[in-house]
C-alpha cells in the first residue's frame, strides 16, 4: 500500500489540511482568514501594489520598486489564486524604494515622470512570471482568476550610479494579463446581469449561490483553432457565464454570447476565470470543500472521499428521471420568474409618478401632479410653463366648465411658511382679472418635509392660522400625502373619483375621507396577530357588513369573516362587546367604521 496517503501526510496536528496548498495572490486579510478558518493551507503571495507617487508638478522625478511577493517554491503549490481587483493605493515610501542590500555596482529602478502619479507593478510582474506560471500549469494544478478589466501600462527603467540614475531605453509595455498564456481574446465591458449556463450541477449550485454578488468588468470572446478546413471552437474551453444581454434567448446557440467566466482545461491542469466578486473568501470555500473534488480528485485527497459519488457515471437507480423533473420544475419556475420581474419593472414604470408625489421636487413634482389629476379623470390639465416659456405662473391649471383651478406645487425639506402658502391668492387675482370673471380656484399643493417617510412628516403640515386664512380666502390647501392616499382609497372603492374632484375645490385644509361611513369605535383588544378584534360597538353589525379601519394617518377595508358574543357565533350585534373576525389584520386602538 506504498501509493495510499495516509492521514498525517494530509493532515497536521493543528487539523490544517495540507493538501492542497494554496496561494493567494492580492486577497483581502478578511478572504484570507475565512480560508484559514477552514483549515486550508493558505500562503499569501502579491503582485505588488499601486503606489501614489509624488509626481506633483513638471520635471518630477520617482524611482520606484514594485514590492511584489512571489513565494521562491511556487513551483511546489497546487493552486494558485488571483485577485485582480484589489484596487488599494498605498502611499509612497521613499525607505522602501531603495535597495537596502545592493550587490552590484549599479541598482535597477522603475522610472517614473509627471504627470504620471500612479505606479502600478501589477502588469510588469504578470509578464515577469509568465514562464514560471506555464511550468506551474504543466503539472496538476488549478489556476483560479477573479478578473477585473485589462490594463496595460508602459514602463522605463533607470540604473542607480555611484554619480546618480540614467534612464534606460526602450520602454517597455505589459497587461496585468500578461501571466497566462494564449488567454482568449477580452475586451473591457462592465455589467450585473448575469446567466450561468455550465451544466455542471455542483458548480452550478454554486455560482446560483452567490449570483447576486457577481459582477463582471471584462468579458472574452470564444476561442477557435484551425482544423485544416475551417475555424473550430476549441474543445478544452468551458464557458460557466455569460452576460445576460436578453439578445439571444436560445441557450444553444451561443455563438454571439460574451463570456465572462470560463475554465480552461489542460493535460493535466486547469484554469478557472470568474467574475469580479466581494465574498471571494466564501466562494473559494465552496468550491474547493464542493466542486473542485469532483473536477480535480488528486488535489484533494482528503476532501474528496466521496465526492466522486455526485458524478453521472455513479448516479443511484431512478436519480437521473428525479433530477430531470426537477431541472424542469426550476427552468419552468425561471422562466414564471423572469415575467413577474418583467411585469414589476412595467408597472413600475406606469405608477411611478406615484412615488415622485411624496418624494420629488421641481420639475419631476409637478409632472407628478399632473399625471395623477389626469388619473383623476379632469379632462384638460394644463402645465403652464409648457405653455407660456419662461414666464412663471401657476404651475398647473385645471379648465373646468364652470371656471378654473390654478394650482401651484412645491416640494420643501420642511413645512411651508405663510408667504408659500399665500403665493397662489396672487395669481388667483391676476386670473380672474384677466378672464374678468370670479371662477377662479386656488390650490397650494405641497410635498413637504419630503426626505421623509411620509408616516414620520408632520400631517396636515399647515398651522391654524394658514387654513383659517385659506378658508377665509376661499383657496386649498393639500398634501401630495394626501394624494398618494386617494389612489388607494379609489383603487378599494372608498371614495369615487367623482367625489374626489369635488373635494378638490374645497377651501382650507383639504383630506379625502371615504363616504358614507358610521363610527363604530376603536379596537379594545386583538388576537391571533391582529385577525380577531373586541370592540364595543355603538351600531348594529352583521356578518356581511365592510369595515373601514383609521391608523398611521391612513383608512383601509377589510371583510368581516364571522362575530361572536359571548364566545358564540352571531349573525349581528347591536350595541354590545363582540369580537370580530376580519380578513386582513387590525391594530389595536385603530377606529373602526361601518361602510354603508
Amino acid at each position: 500500500m506504498k501509493n495510499q496517503t495516509s492521514n498525517e501526510e494530509l493532515i497536521n496536528k493543528d487539523k490544517k489540511i495540507l493538501i492542497p496548498q494554496i496561494c493567494l495572490f492580492n486577497f483581502s486579510k478578511e478572504d484570507s482568514d475565512i480560508l484559514k478558518s477552514k483549515n486550508f493551507n493558505i500562503s499569501v503571495g502579491s503582485l505588488g501594489k499601486q503606489i501614489k507617487i509624488p509626481n506633483n508638478k513638471p520635471y518630477d522625478e520617482t524611482l520606484c520598486l514594485p514590492h511584489h511577493i512571489i513565494p521562491p517554491n511556487l513551483h511546489e503549490f497546487n493552486i494558485l489564486c488571483f485577485d485582480m481587483n484589489d484596487d488599494e493605493i498605498v502611499p509612497y515610501d521613499k525607505k522602501k524604494s531603495i535597495r537596502e542590500y545592493e550587490k552590484n555596482r549599479t541598482g535597477l529602478y522603475f522610472f517614473t515622470e509627471f504627470p504620471q502619479k500612479i505606479f502600478d507593478p501589477r502588469p510588469f510582474i504578470a509578464s515577469d512570471i509568465q514562464k514560471k506560471i506555464s511550468e506551474f500549469l504543466s503539472k496538476q494544478s488549478i489556476i483560479i482568476i477573479f478578473a477585473s478589466k485589462s490594463e496595460t501600462f508602459d514602463y522605463q527603467f533607470a540604473d542607480m550610479q555611484s554619480s546618480g540614475y540614467y534612464k534606460n531605453n526602450p520602454i517597455m509595455r505589459h497587461s496585468n494579463y500578461d501571466f497566462i498564456n494564449n488567454m482568449p481574446i477580452l475586451n473591457n465591458k462592465f455589467g450585473k446581469k448575469i446567466e450561468i449556463i455550465i451544466k455542471h450541477q455542483e458548480l452550478k449550485n454554486i455560482f446560483n449561490k452567490f449570483l447576486s454578488d457577481f459582477v463582471y468588468k471584462i468579458i472574452f470572446e470564444y476561442p477557435t483553432h484551425w482544423n485544416g478546413e475551417k475555424h473550430v471552437k476549441k474543445e478544452n474551453f468551458y464557458p460557466l457565464m455569460k452576460n445576460n444581454n436578453n439578445n439571444n434567448n436560445n441557450n444553444d446557440n451561443d455563438d454571439n454570447d460574451e463570456v465572462i467566466s470560463y475554465i480552461e482545461k489542460y493535460k493535466n491542469s486547469m484554469l478557472i476565470v470568474l467574475p469580479e466578486i466581494k465574498r471571494k473568501g466564501e466562494l473559494l470555500v465552496d468550491l474547493f470543500s464542493n466542486a473542485l473534488p469532483s473536477l480535480m480528485p488528486e488535489l484533494f485527497p482528503y476532501s474528496t472521499k466521496f465526492a466522486w459519488k455526485k458524478e453521472e457515471q455513479y448516479w443511484l437507480p431512478n436519480y437521473a428521471k428525479l433530477f430531470s423533473e426537477k431541472e424542469t420544475i426550476k427552468s419552468t419556475y425561471e422562466n414564471e420568474l423572469k415575467k413577474l420581474e418583467k411585469q414589476t419593472s412595467s408597472n413600475q414604470q406606469k405608477f411611478q409618478y406615484l412615488h415622485d408625489l411624496i418624494s420629488e421636487t421641481g420639475e419631476k413634482l409637478v409632472d407628478a401632479v399632473k399625471m395623477f389629476l389626469e388619473w383623476l379623470d379632469f379632462d384638460e390639465v394644463i402645465k403652464v410653463d409648457e405653455e407660456k416659456g419662461n414666464i412663471k405662473e401657476e404651475d398647473l391649471r385645471i379648465n373646468l366648465t364652470d371656471g378654473i383651478i390654478v394650482i401651484e406645487v412645491k416640494g420643501i425639506g420642511g413645512t411651508s411658511k405663510d408667504n408659500e402658502c399665500n403665493q397662489i391668492e396672487k395669481i388667483v387675482h391676476r386670473r380672474e382679472k384677466e378672464r374678468n370673471k370670479f371662477d377662479v380656484k386656488g390650490l397650494y399643493i405641497v410635498n413637504h418635509q419630503r426626505y421623509l417617510p411620509p408616516l414620520k412628516r408632520k400631517n396636515p403640515p399647515f398651522k391654524d392660522e394658514q387654513i383659517k386664512d385659506a378658508e377665509n380666502d376661499k383657496r386649498g390647501l393639500l398634501t401630495t400625502w394626501e394624494l398618494f392616499k386617494l389612489f388607494d382609497y379609489e383603487t378599494n372603492d372608498l371614495i369615487t373619483k367623482e367625489n374626489a374632484r369635488k373635494h378638490l375645490l374645497n377651501s382650507g385644509l383639504i383630506q379625502f375621507t371615504p363616504s358614507n361611513m358610521k363610527y363604530i369605535n376603536k379596537v379594545i383588544k386583538v388576537y391571533h396577530n391582529g385577525k380577531v378584534i373586541i370592540i364595543d360597538t355603538k351600531v348594529q353589525i352583521s356578518k356581511n357588513d365592510v369595515l373601514i379601519v383609521y391608523k398611521n394617518d391612513k383608512y383601509s377595508k377589510v371583510n368581516i369573516l364571522n362575530l361572536q358574543i359571548d364566545g358564540k357565533d352571531v349573525s349581528q350585534a347591536d350595541k354590545c362587546e363582540i369580537g370580530i373576525e376580519v380578513d386582513k389584520a387590525i391594530k389595536i386602538n385603530s377606529e373602526i367604521y361601518l361602510k354603508e
